[in-house]
Parts: C-alpha cells; sequence; structure tokens
C-alpha cells in the first residue's frame, strides 16, 4: 500500500514503481494455479512493464520481468507453455545484457555475468525436456550413459536444439569470462556440452 501510495504521488518516479513490482512479484507462488496467484503475477509483470515504459533499459525491470517468466515456466506442466515462457524469460534476460553498453567499465559484472549464466540456464531448461523423453522413450535408466546409440533421434534432436546449445554455450563461455570460477556456470556448461 505504501508503494502503491508513493507511485500515486511520484507518476513519474521509477524506482517506487520497481519496489511495488517487487512487492507483487514477492507474493508469487510457482505452480500455484489459483486465480488469485495469477493475478499476482500479471500485477507484477504490469507494473514492470510500466517501468520500462519509464526507463526502457532498467535493468532491475527487466531482471524481474525475465524471474517471473522463469518462475512461471517452472510452474507449468504443459510443455508448449512451459517453453513459451522461457522463451519469453530469454528475451528478457537478452534485454539485460544488451541494457550494459559493451564498453561500459563502470557496468555491474555481476549482474552481467548472472545474465549471462542464466541464459545458459534457459537454453539448457528448453533443450532438457525434449532430451529426458528421449531417453525415456529409448528406456534408458538414469544412471544410463550417453549418447543415445540411435542415430535418428541424435539427428532429430540435434536439428531441433542445436541453436539453443550453441547460444547457451556462448553465454556460459561469457559468463565464465567474466568469472573463471564460476562454478555454477561450469555446471551447467558441462550439461550443455555433453
Amino acid at each position: 500500500a505504501a508503494f502503491r501510495k508513493s507511485v500515486d504521488l511520484n507518476p513519474s518516479a521509477v524506482q517506487p514503481r520497481v519496489f511495488l513490482g517487487t512487492a507483487w512479484m514477492n507474493q508469487y507462488i510457482p505452480g500455484a494455479t489459483s486465480p488469485e496467484n495469477l493475478q499476482i503475477a500479471s500485477k507484477a509483470e504490469g507494473i514492470f512493464l510500466a517501468v520500462l515504459e519509464l526507463d526502457p533499459k532498467n535493468g532491475s525491470a527487466l531482471e524481474s520481468l525475465a524471474s517471473l517468466k522463469y518462475l512461471e515456466s517452472q510452474g507449468t506442466q504443459h510443455l508448449e507453455y512451459k517453453l513459451k515462457l522461457l522463451n519469453e524469460a530469454r528475451g528478457w534476460k537478452v534485454d539485460v545484457v544488451a541494457a550494459v553498453p559493451p564498453d561500459d567499465q563502470s557496468a555491474d559484472h555481476a549482474s552481467l555475468k548472472t545474465a549471462h549464466y542464466s541464459l545458459g540456464v534457459i537454453d539448457w531448461a528448453i533443450w532438457y525436456p525434449s532430451w529426458n523423453a528421449a531417453r525415456i522413450k529409448l528406456g534408458l535408466r538414469p544412471e544410463s550413459p550417453g549418447p543415445f546409440e540411435d542415430v535418428d533421434v541424435r539427428a532429430e534432436l540435434r536439428t531441433r536444439f542445436e541453436p539453443e546449445l550453441l547460444d547457451g554455450i556462448k553465454h556460459l563461455n561469457k559468463a565464465l569470462a567474466l568469472d573463471p570460477k564460476y562454478d555454477d556456470a561450469m555446471a551447467y556448461m558441462n550439461l550443455l556440452l555433453r
């Protein structure tokens, strides 16, 4: 209520809107499908979009929209909708990276490395359901090593997902260039390379 009042008192101020959107987003429960929960996500998204109307490169709003879409994707079991949300999250993360000028020495490299890492994770999350479904279809157990012996399955997966895999590797390389000891980025690089 205090953030809403602050926004009402100064409609052109960006920061109160960021705080208001964050307050809404923190109430969102991934996977809960009640109308109230979906309305909370919608309110948070609308507020962050309003922030971007005032400040198109606002890193907090871009990050929050990416996080919100990623959280929504993790809460759904419908593959097509999950992929749609993951692609929306990817788009917002690309905007986060683009908002930092490449020659800006004062840029927050921690935020930039996290954005690149997140893009790698999103690309893996887009790939993983189809990879896992192929493993199940081929009758492979969780401990069974790869690669798939079925050449047609490998070719079909490569055709469908090679752009995402290469994109994820590219972004993880950028995260690791910013922090060569970034353990989480190394772990996802391992997953994408395998």
